[in-house]
């Protein structure tokens, strides 16, 4: 059941999650979102994609879904995650820009005096 919920929802970027199920405790879970679908209609799609001898009963279901997901919709932006992988990336563009902007003759800063008019 969990393999259905993960392939079938989004995981929500840097949101973890302990869950203890039955007396099992997982630990560091992502957390998905639901993206406006309701546990009814996850059940239904659930309950066609499994054979009955796999499924688990409607009360687990629900216990599941609400713990490991959000019901919210996933807004368009940047990920923490892609943020941080990418700083170092950024920060090094970032310093050969300013170099380069440097270098101009028009510009002066506050090592480099002004030029001669």
């Amino acid at each position: 059941m969990i393999l259905f919920l993960k392939d079938s929802l989004s995981v929500k970027p840097g949101v973890v999650c302990d869950v203890t199920i039955a007396g099992h405790t997982f630990k560091s879970l992502p957390v998905y979102e639901r993206g406006g679908k309701s546990i009814e209609s996850l059940n239904e799609v659930y309950s066609t994609v499994y054979r009955k001898e796999e499924l688990v009963g409607i009360h687990l279901f629900v216990d599941i879904v609400k713990v490991i997901t959000n019901r919210g919709e996933a807004k368009a932006g940047l990920s923490t995650y892609y943020t941080i992988q990418n700083m170092g990336t950024h920060g090094s563009i970032t310093g050969k820009t300013m170099t380069r902007i440097i270098c101009f003759d028009h510009i002066t800063t506050a090592t480099t005096p002004p030029p001669n008019l």
